[in-house]
């Protein structure tokens, strides 16, 4: 099934380069396969190696990659690191936690390398209370914040440093729910609004919860001010902000951040494009971006991926950020939930709305919701939806048990084969299909692999193939609901 490199590679050696726009590549000899089918006969499997041939017109598909057209470069992959998800994890036994982290986080797993983490709780917490990073009796004010603490985190800060262990490369986003109620004009974790008399130390909070991940070993790259600052109705932790008072905040985090000498960026928005309206967003954005002290802290926008319309909603906000503003764009929380229908249609829900598409509209990294729930998504609190992790964790009796989501797989297609290189993030390429049932991207990596990832939408028949660069092509058939990586 694979190919003997000693005995194979005097005969395939493809002595051919092709050069554009700082693009030198040298095909490998052949070509490796990865395939995950929408049946689940085969799950991030490696297939026989490909020949590459002569580029010809066959009537097949074609998927043709353009070395002149240079887009953004890759962060990565991963998910949140939610208090249920670490909470899971360290009431697994040893051995399962670590076979759990080595799929995540390791080259031989997914090498996912993005975790979100919360600031304080979020609606999926094992506690039977909300809680913030600095809460007090009867909502006393706390203006040194003498009270602040991680407390609650021990879990989450237990996990993450075994997973730092496993992958030294990992970056950190961090985002609260809301801000401690004593801080807020309804005195309340749930709704409400930030007083704009705390600003300041709210922005002073932000930075105290940089600091004290720091202090345990956890440099944070990332984060936002708020999650979801339009939200309405829910019965968890959750804080309306506009764009002006953000921009305010932002600016203020921005001049904390590095007057205490700290390395993390601010990303902004982390909602919906489609929230309410994509003007809506968009106001929020141009407040943020239009306004100079707060634009110059500002590295990038993250979207959540929820909306009728999947990608065709976060489309407009990845073309927006980066038409007038030249910004990165994260897609920072999508999940699979109950509605979902099967592993098929949940993986191609995925590669469509979450990996291939965004990619190729300048999508710089995204992190699904929880990295690990139960099968019937718990722990959850003040919240109806169930929603799944990108692993189900289970406890049988005595024994624990795993399982991967459509999710784990989907994104792992692109984060196991396309990473960073001696310092080199790989840089995307211009992909282009002839059939409407295939979506394909693909990559420079930093040692010189071209690597392509290609998805047949259509759930009744398979689609063959062409796969162009250049003068050279190699073929290949493309189960329905399937997804392939080809490294080159």
């Amino acid at each position: 099934m694979f190919r003997k490199i000693a005995a194979a590679a005097a005969a395939l050696l493809l002595l051919f380069s092709l050069a554009a726009c700082g693009i030198s590549y040298t095909p490998s000899s052949y070509v490796q396969v990865y395939e995950t089918t929408g049946t689940k006969s085969y799950l991030l499997s490696r297939r026989s190696d490909l020949d590459w041939e002569a580029s010809a017109l066959t009537g097949n598909a074609t998927v043709t990659v353009d070395l002149s057209e240079e887009g953004q470069t890759l962060g990565g992959f991963g998910a949140t690191m939610t208090h249920s998800s670490a909470y899971l994890l360290m009431q697994a036994d040893e051995q399962t936690r670590s076979r759990i982290l080595s799929d995540l986080f390791s080259a031989d797993g997914a090498n996912f390398n993005y975790v979100r983490i919360p600031i304080g709780a979020t609606d999926y917490i094992p506690e039977s209370e909300f809680f913030t990073c600095d809460d007090t009796e009867n909502n006393a004010e706390d203006l040194s914040l003498a009270q602040f603490n991680i407390s609650h985190d021990a879990n989450i800060i237990a996990v993450l440093k075994e997973a730092l262990a496993v992958n030294p490369d990992l970056r950190f986003i961090a985002v609260p729910w809301s801000a401690p109620a004593w801080m807020k004009t309804n005195y309340s974790l749930i709704g409400g609004s930030l007083d704009e008399k705390y600003n300041d130390v709210y922005a002073e909070y932000l930075l105290k919860f940089l600091q004290a991940y720091a202090a345990e070993g956890i440099e944070i790259d990332l984060v936002c001010i708020l999650n979801e600052p339009y939200i309405q109705g829910v019965a968890y932790p959750s804080m309306n902000m506009d764009g002006l008072q953000a921009a305010g905040i932002i600016s203020l985090l921005g001049q904390k951040i590095e007057k205490a000498g700290l390395s993390a960026q601010i990303i902004a928005y982390d909602h919906n494009y489609s929230s309410g309206s994509s003007i809506t967003a968009e106001l929020y954005i141009d407040a943020v971006l239009g306004d100079k002290n707060s634009a110059k802290y500002v590295t990038g926008i993250s979207f959540h991926g929820y909306g009728n319309d999947g990608f065709e909603d976060f489309k407009g906000g990845l073309e927006y950020v980066q038409n007038e503003y030249k910004k990165d764009v994260y897609i920072t929380e999508i999940t699979e939930y109950s509605a979902s229908i099967d592993f098929a249609s949940n993986i191609s829900y995925s590669l469509q709305n979450v990996v291939i598409n965004p990619l190729n509209y300048g999508l710089k990294a995204a992190t699904y919701w929880n990295f690990v729930l139960t099968s019937d998504g718990t722990p959850v609190k003040g919240n109806s939806s169930e929603c799944y992790g990108i692993i189900n964790l289970d406890r049988e009796g005595d024994s624990w048990h795993y399982s991967k989501n459509a999710s784990y797989y989907a994104m792992a297609h692109v984060s196991k084969f396309v990473y960073e290189v001696n310092g080199k993030e790989a840089v995307r390429l211009g992909t282009e299909s002839s059939n409407t049932n295939v979506i394909a991207t693909s990559f420079y990596r930093g040692d010189g692999a071209l690597v392509v990832i290609a998805h047949n939408v259509s759930d009744l028949s398979y689609e063959r193939v062409d796969f162009v660069v250049g003068d050279k092509m190699f073929t290949y058939d493309i189960q329905p609901q399937s997804v392939v990586t080809f490294v080159c």
